[in-house]
């Protein structure tokens, strides 16, 4: 109030000082008109506008310096009644702790950035198989059916293949070749040792038998490629004939089948895929990451992946950033791989 006061005080000479001016404006505005009639008292008029362009900047510099002191009283009495009404709020330490509220001293530290992207799981695509019909054939079984869990080198279909039953064939004609030739070259050294035949034949005989081996080989090879192992080949000449044609479609490994591409009496071609085998016992997930926030993700990072219908989160680190993004996505791939032991996380989610 007492500041209010002296404002008011230093402002009243203002109207004396306004009335003052305006009587000099009125006398001066006389004598311009009397100027005017005198052609001869130009340099009297040109004094008399100077002195009015005075009292003009006078009025309007004492109107300026009215309309500051008014608004910096009022900005004053505005400024004083905020700082009457401020008010502070104490909390004890029990209530800090209910609100969740921390107090620090503060300081450099680490932030923690959260970023979401979408995502999908896949199958490990180390741990899958494309099960293919090496040879074409007639399918005269199938043991395994969509998600069956099938155990390393189980069966899953058989075909009768006339293809087995040609190479089964070549190898055991091959088989009886080399014996044959074997023995005759055992022979022909015998007689060319004993100076009974010249030793061209003895030669012949024993380049009959290398030829012999060779075709031998060649016939092993070709049953190697179809999935016979050596046990299988040493028991091949005992086996009936009737199992010739019998070609058995086994499981690489432990897993799951996952696609089956078979139905019974089907005929197959060769190189034709008939199931997928995968071990879901450990799954990847496929994180789609924008242009704009590559710089910030890398391997090693922590992430959460939030599966939802009733699928608790899983927790993981990034184990691969790709370098180039998709042609259609436009998006990098990060990839991570998780342990699936109850098998919860199902590829596709």
């Amino acid at each position: 109030m007492k500041n209010n006061g002296g404002q008011k005080a230093e402002g009243a000479w203002i109207p004396r000082l306004n009335q003052t001016i305006r009587t000099g404006v009125d006398k001066l505005q006389s004598l311009y008109h009397a100027a005017r009639v005198n052609v001869f008292g130009h340099k009297k008029l040109v004094m008399i506008l100077a002195a009015l362009s005075a009292v003009v900047l006078i009025v309007v510099a004492t109107t300026l310096l009215t309309r500051e002191e008014a608004r910096v009283a009022e900005h004053g009495e505005a400024t004083h009644d905020a700082h009457e009404g401020e008010q502070i709020v104490r909390l004890h330490d029990e209530e800090l702790e209910e609100f969740g509220i921390a107090v620090d001293t503060a300081g450099p530290g680490t932030l923690t950035v959260q970023r979401e992207f979408p995502g999908e799981i896949t199958p490990n695509y180390d741990r899958l198989a494309h099960v293919v019909a090496r040879v074409s054939g007639v399918v005269r079984k199938v043991y395994k059916s969509l998600g069956d869990s099938v155990r390393a080198g189980e069966t899953l279909a058989v075909l009768d293949s006339r293809d087995l039953a040609d190479a089964k064939a070549a190898y055991l004609a091959a088989l009886k070749r080399v014996e044959i030739a074997r023995v005759n070259a055992q022979r022909e050294e015998e007689l060319w040792k004993k100076k009974i035949s010249p030793q061209v034949d003895y030669l012949e005989a024993k380049k009959a038998f290398d030829e012999a081996n060779i075709e031998l080989k060649s016939a092993e090879q070709k049953l190697h490629a179809l999935g016979f192992s050596e046990k299988n080949l040493s028991v091949l000449p005992s086996r009936p004939d009737a199992t010739f044609t019998r070609y058995k479609l086994k499981a690489p490994f432990t897993g799951t089948v996952i696609e089956r591409h078979i139905v019974l009496g089907e005929a197959v071609k060769e190189e034709s895929e008939v199931f997928v085998v995968a071990d879901l016992g450990t799954v990847w997930v496929d994180i789609s990451v924008y242009p704009k926030d590559l710089s910030s993700i890398r391997a090693g990072q922590d992430v959460v992946i939030k599966v939802g219908d009733d699928v608790p989160d899983v927790t993981g680190k990034i184990a691969y950033v790709g370098p180039v993004l998709g042609e259609t996505t436009r998006t990098a791939l990060a990839r991570m791989i998780l342990q699936n032991p109850d098998r919860k996380l199902l590829p596709g989610m």
